[in-house]
This record gives structure tokens, sequence and C-alpha cells, in this order.
């Protein structure tokens, strides 16, 4: 699946010392849509975290970099990324992250694409040449345009197996644009996060008494 149209094709990269496209700073999500047997977040537009300047960028696999930022509460929030870099102008055409970063401690897919990109029709996932599963854009900020799902365990063990993402959207003439991540050597860079977080314990509600009336 590729695109005569573009002139060069993206290749990966780990990222060296580029800083990344998105912050992990969405960590405030609001409903879960299910599409194609993937949970998919709708975000809530949240204030960027920065990242954790003594974590630097780890090599965390062939094509995999680990990361690490700041969330809302001073907590290290870390993620293996990829980014898809187009020749000539290395120009970032696809930010790629995953890791543990919802609030109940399961692996989150982060893709970010240039700004500009129409938001419909959204992005298209093809695992290895099987049926494409559809992702919406679900937010647009100044480092692009994000769409994230919630990976269950199934997926997630496709991913780790497999061999090809393969990440087709819009470019702003419409013309599509078909971007490949590699997933040689995810599986040992989502160990090199180390085992995923606990669920954080819901709030308990307080008793708090009711008012007398007053006499």
């Amino acid at each position: 699946m590729t695109n005569k149209e573009d002139p060069a094709p993206a290749t990966a990269s780990t990222g060296g010392s580029r800083t990344p496209l998105i912050v992990i700073g969405l960590l405030l999500l609001l409903g879960l849509l299910t599409v194609g047997g993937i949970m998919l977040y709708q975000h809530h537009k949240a204030s960027s975290a920065k990242s954790t300047a003594a974590e630097a960028q780890k090599p965390a696999g062939p094509a995999w970099a680990k990361n690490c930022a700041k969330d809302a509460n001073g907590g290290d929030v870390c993620y293996v990324e990829q980014f898809a870099i187009a020749n000539p102008g290395n120009a970032i055409v696809l930010h790629v992250q995953i890791g543990y970063m919802s609030a109940d401690g399961k692996p989150v897919l982060v893709i970010t694409v240039p700004l500009g990109t129409p938001v419909q029709p959204g992005l298209q996932l093809t695992l290895d040449g099987a049926k494409p599963i559809p992702l919406p854009l679900t937010l647009c900020q100044q480092g692009g345009c994000i769409a994230s799902a919630n990976l269950d365990q199934d997926v997630l063990k496709q991913f780790t197996t497999g061999k090809v993402l393969m990440v087709r959207y819009a470019k702003p003439d419409k013309t599509p644009m078909d971007v490949p991540v590699q997933l040689g050597g995810l599986a040992p860079a989502l160990q090199s996060l180390g085992p995923p977080p606990a669920p954080k314990p819901a709030d308990k509600p307080t008793d708090k008494p009711a008012d007398q009336p007053k006499k």
C-alpha cells in the first residue's frame, strides 16, 4: 500500500534528540467509543505536560525509543515512540506513541499526523494487510492532529507480533498518504517500560451528614 504521488518514501526513526510532536499531556480523557474491536478515546483539551529533563530518550528497540513526560500530578508517564520522516526535507509525517498511559494502566496508542490534515475521514490502520480499521482524529493543536486508542490485550499482542502497521490519512489536498510503522522490537521496547501501573483507586464518596433545619 504505497502512495505513488509522493516524491519520497517515509522512513522510520527513533527520534534521537528530536522534541516529540505531542507530549502526553492528553491524560484527561472523556468518553469511550468502540470501533473495530479497539476502544477509542475522545480527548478533552488538556494542558500539555513538560518532558522530564533528566529522562533523555533511550534506545528501547530497533525502531523504538523510550521517552517520559510529567503528568498533571508530577508523576512520570513513560512510553515508546517512533517517528516517520519523509526525505528530502526531513519532514515528520507521523509520530506514534505506545505506553501504559490510561488511568487504569492499559496500553494506549497515540498517533499524531501533521497539522492541516483533514479531520475527515480520519486515519485508517492496516496491520500486516488485514482488514483496515478506522480511527478518528479527535484533537488538533500546535504539534499536530491526534488520534488515540486504548488497546486490549488481543490487539496489543497483534501489534507486538506483527511486522508493519500501515497508517493512511488524507493530505491537505485530500490525496491519501500511506506511512508504514515498523513493529519490529515493539515487544522488548514495551518491556523496557516495566510492569503496567496498578489502576488508580476510585475516589470514595464522603458521608456528609445532612444539614439540620434551623429552628
